[in-house]
């Protein structure tokens, strides 16, 4: 149980932006110390704008620490994010190898929905630990470059139960202004191209999702909330990036766990740097 037995204030500057470091939290002896570091370090995190209660914090950190390999990927990550220091990125990176092998475990069944496709690199993926076999493809890429690579490599390369959608991930279809730079900094905007955004229940109408991979430039939790119908239906495979916003560490889980409790959730940060490639696994 967390409690807080100090109040103080600190001021540092993290991207540009004073924010302030309140709280430190007494954890029972029995705890791992890492979970005290935690809970400080996730107040940290609230700093751009909203505040974030010490008991959303705690609910958010028994899903963190299912495994203590999850907690200590968190705790590095951050560590990173504010010393700069590369050697805690080096001690939590793992091979994607591991993730496929030993978590997801892919098969030649898979209804794979791939939100936020870029050019296809997701499901060649797929497809190179599946042997080249799925039961179907959905992907969504909303930036017009990349679509039309994504749509000229899967013309060429694979054949079946193919849809691709050149759109955005959201909760709900709609329309939305997005940056005009292109590839993978193509995102939602106050300013830029209007683009289609649709929700990927509103795509599947009701078809099967066993895998769904997330990585969409920061909208994960929109595309979630488009999602919630197929994750309380099908509780598909998750692969969702967790490194676009800083919150994502502690809210996507609280999002996930809420939609399907049944989920055992990892995190893995994979070697790319800066802190690319940090993501939430449900299984």
């Amino acid at each position: 149980m967390l409690q807080i037995v100090e109040i103080r204030s600190i001021s540092c500057t993290f991207r540009c932006r004073k924010v302030i470091v309140e709280g430190v939290y007494h954890v029972d002896e029995r705890e791992q110390r890492g979970c005290c570091q935690a809970a400080v370090v996730l107040r940290f995190f609230c700093g751009d704008g909203q505040p974030f209660l010490p008991n959303v914090i705690g609910n958010a950190l028994p899903l963190l620490a299912h495994g203590l390999d999850l907690l200590e990927v968190f705790l590095d990550t951050v560590r990173f994010k504010l010393s700069g220091k590369m050697e805690y990125l080096r001690h939590s990176e793992s091979d994607k190898d591991e993730v496929f092998h030993n978590l997801l475990r892919l098969t030649a069944e898979e209804h794979f929905s791939d939100l936020g496709a870029y050019n296809g690199d997701t499901i060649r993926e797929l497809l190179h630990y599946t042997d080249g076999k799925f039961a179907s493809v959905t992907a969504l890429e909303p930036d017009r470059r990349s679509f039309r690579k994504l749509n000229e490599w899967a013309s060429a390369n694979i054949t079946g139960n193919v849809t691709l959608v050149q759109a955005g991930a959201w909760n709900e279809d709609t329309v939305k202004c997005f940056t005009n730079q292109a590839g993978r900094q193509s995102r939602v905007a106050g300013q830029g191209k209007e683009t289609q955004m649709r929700a990927l229940d509103s795509v599947l109408s009701g078809r099967p999702c066993t895998y769904l991979k997330m990585d969409v430039e920061g909208a994960e939790r929109e595309a979630i909330a488009g999602a919630e119908k197929t994750i309380r239906q099908y509780a598909p495979k998750l692969n969702i990036a967790a490194y676009h916003r800083s919150e994502d560490f502690f809210q996507l889980p609280l999002l996930i766990h809420a939609l399907q409790p049944s989920y055992r959730l990892y995190l893995r940060h994979h070697p790319y740097v800066p802190a690319w490639d940090t993501n939430l696994y449900a299984i």
